[in-house]
């Protein structure tokens, strides 16, 4: 798994425990370009990479409208989904609803951090001086660390974090013998919604479709 690519090497102490972080990459202060973390989750990593800040410019208008729309009303099922894969965790709608007191802590801390990581980003861009940057990349760095520690949490679960700002997440699931993804974000009580594994945000459907089969 890779992991972020740190400028001084850190670790980081979780509420839920002390984990050390997976070594990574040291480079030095003075020649670190510090990158705002991607707003939509693509991999189980940070990265502070051109594409990273790309895909995070990128996904925030696509998201936005996505959340603007309702659950698709229409729907025809794909003919080629993915099969479920052997040694899996996938979830029933009721075992998803079960585990949201846990998630949904996990994710209110990862938007808390993954804010606090972008507002100091945007600190050390500012005209500062040498000293404050030094304790300003202290402070992104350990956002950074507490950030892959709390997705490795959603990891171990089997829960796949989708939105940084939102606190989107898909709970993997099973449906008629093809993968599909149970859909949450924070602020709701329970999973109404499901998707298609390739439809995205945009194409989810009234979770009583699956109740109803």
């Amino acid at each position: 798994m890779n992991r972020i690519h740190h400028c001084p090497s850190n670790k980081a102490t979780d509420a839920r425990g002390s984990r050390d972080v997976h070594s990574r990459p040291v480079m030095k202060t003075s020649n670190c370009n510090v990158h705002a973390p991607p707003r939509r989750y693509v991999g189980w990593c940070f990265s502070r990479t051109d594409a990273d800040t790309q895909s995070r410019t990128i996904g925030c208008s696509a998201m936005q409208s996505e959340f603007a729309a309702g659950p698709t009303r229409t729907y025809t099922p794909p003919i080629n989904a993915p099969a479920p894969r052997p040694g899996r965790k996938y979830f029933s709608v009721d075992e998803a609803n079960r585990s949201l007191p846990l998630v949904s802590r996990i994710v209110n801390d990862i938007m808390r951090w993954y804010q606090s990581a972008v507002d100091t980003r945007h600190q050390i861009e500012q005209p500062i001086s040498q000293e404050l940057e030094e304790q300003l990349r202290s402070d992104y760095e350990l956002a950074m660390d507490r950030l892959n520690l709390l997705i490795d949490e959603l990891q171990q679960i089997g829960v796949e974090l989708k939105d940084f700002e939102k606190g989107l997440v898909d709970f993997p699931a099973v449906h008629l013998n093809r993968e599909i993804s149970l859909c949450w974000h924070s602020g709701e009580t329970n999973v109404h919604t499901w998707h298609e594994v390739d439809a995205g945000y945009a194409g989810r459907q009234d979770v009583t479709m699956l109740l109803g089969n």
